[in-house]
């Protein structure tokens, strides 16, 4: 027990190993194996530190075969910004903090349980420099295990909350992997945190799920096409049709530009909801692709070349390049329709809201 209200760090037990296979401290007993507090400004109720090639600054260790639950280690914080647990990792491979539980019995374990109730408190807190550390890694061989488990309780808690703050393109806020099952899974809980309902999984080959809507930015369904020719020809709202020249890449397309063309395939969009694409996520694109509405309703390039425009008419392609206009010739219009005008032209050209119904 350390109590200090000096400047000068304390510790309840300072406890160091050095050797091949030492432990700073190994107790064991009934109840509490390791018992430390520490009320000092820096003061540590257990600190451990192993130099030694299996060492372990801390390690606690179990064994129960009756109902009720004991802990390996128990770590608990009440402070306005206490950790229950703070690890720091600088090896390449290091872990801030690492914990295993192995249990047969039908009772809860855990290779850690960090508790705080502090106001801005941290059950636990871990950071890590290593090129290929961990702040936090859990680990679960049970049946129905869990690396790591977050419950919260609060108004406004998170039962997981990831946060990434670099600045490398390639870095992310959360990575999830499964070799066998599904990569997530969104469930709704009751009160005790069991699963209801399924609402939401990815699964291991990427194919989604989900128990209800998908609200996206936009309230258009878009194809990604490539351009005949330089993509800074084109832009959002021009008519588009597919391209007689190029044989080879079947999404090739180009600017309409003769009336009631029957070639008519979108608009190109210019705040997809959704977009489909015949690349799979790690085929590199040649970054000229761009979205083409093909569905929905989206921004359109439009001329009174046959008339003004009202709400409603059917509209087609005119022989302004990448413009529509309204139709009339009920023949040709067979096969020539881009959609349906949600928006009024008087004369001239502009830009209105249409309903892209390829007919």
């Amino acid at each position: 027990h350390a109590s200090n209200t000096g400047d000068v760090a304390n510790y309840g037990g300072l406890f160091i190993a050095d050797g091949t296979n030492g432990k700073g401290v190994h107790g064991s007993a009934v109840f509490m194996g390791v018992h430390g507090a520490a009320s000092g400004s820096s003061g540590s109720g257990v600190f451990g530190a192993a130099s030694g090639s299996s060492g372990k600054g801390v390690s606690g260790a179990a064994t129960n075969t009756g109902a009720v639950q004991n802990y390996g280690g128990y770590f608990s914080a009440n402070g306005a910004s206490g950790y229950g647990v703070y690890g720091k990792a600088i090896g390449a491979t290091g872990r801030g903090v690492y914990g295993t539980a192995t249990n047969t019995g039908d009772v809860k374990n855990y290779g850690g349980f960090f508790s705080a109730a502090g106001t801005d408190g941290r059950g636990v807190y871990g950071t890590s420099t290593g090129s290929s550390g961990r702040g936090v890694k859990g680990y679960a061989e049970g049946t129905y295990g869990v690396g790591v488990f977050g419950d919260s309780m609060g108004v406004y808690g998170n039962g997981g909350h990831f946060v990434n703050r670099s600045n490398n393109i390639q870095s992310v806020g959360l990575w999830a992997g499964s070799r066998t099952g599904n990569i997530i899974e969104g469930h709704l809980v009751d009160s005790a945190g069991v699963s209801e309902n399924l609402r939401f999984l990815v699964d291991r080959d990427g194919k989604v799920y989900a128990d209800g809507y998908f609200y996206g930015g936009g309230a258009d369904f878009a194809e990604y096409v490539i351009p005949d020719g330089d993509k800074s020809l084109y832009e959002p709202g021009d008519v588009l049709a597919i391209s007689p020249e190029a044989e080879e890449m079947s999404n090739t397309v180009t600017k309409t530009n003769e009336p009631y063309s029957t070639k008519v395939a979108g608009v190109y969009s210019t705040k997809p909801g959704f977009i489909g694409n015949l690349q799979g996520i790690n085929d590199a694109g040649s970054g000229e692709e761009f979205p083409m509405a093909v569905l929905g309703i989206v921004p359109c390039k439009v001329c009174t070349e046959n008339g003004s425009i009202r709400r409603g008419d059917l509209l087609v392609s005119s022989s302004i390049s990448g413009y529509a206009m309204k139709g009339t010739d009920r023949l040709r219009m067979i096969g020539s329709i881009v959609g349906k005008s949600l928006g009024n032209l008087e004369s001239g050209e502009g830009v209105i809201d249409i309903l892209v119904t390829l007919q």
